[in-house]
């Protein structure tokens, strides 16, 4: 386990998967579909963000710290593949409670948030380094 991930001073709280969808449906019933989806997102980017604060301020090994993160989130999992050039890394995506079928393929929307939020304040924590 990353060293920052063990119980700080940091308050976290774990959800059921379908408290997400019940989240999901709620804001559903009162909200345009649009707006639920751009609330779930910004409030996954957010999460992503926060996490991602949390866990670069005490490791430099940004790719130890997301597979860590993924893993034990149980949003995925990286996977390391080797080619004839040279390595690739993979992101295997886990499906997740609010995902949604939309013509042009699924999409969960606070995962979505929380990957770009996570993957962006990481790199640009990186960069500053």
């Amino acid at each position: 386990m990353v060293e920052s991930m063990k119980l700080t001073k940091e308050s976290y709280f774990i959800l059921q998967s379908k408290a997400m969808s019940t989240l999901w449906k709620e804001l559903s019933d009162i909200l345009d579909e649009e707006i639920v989806k751009a609330v779930m997102f910004r409030y996954g980017f957010r999460s992503g963000e926060l996490m991602a604060e949390h866990v670069n301020a005490q490791s430099t090994d940004f790719f130890q710290v997301m597979r860590e993160v993924l893993t034990q989130s149980g949003m995925g999992r990286l996977v390391k593949k080797r080619g004839r050039v040279g390595n690739r890394i993979t992101l295997e995506i886990n499906s997740s409670p609010e995902l949604m079928k939309y013509e042009d393929g699924w999409s969960c929307h606070f995962t979505r948030g929380y990957l770009v939020g996570f993957f962006t304040t990481s790199l640009e924590i990186m960069r500053k380094i």
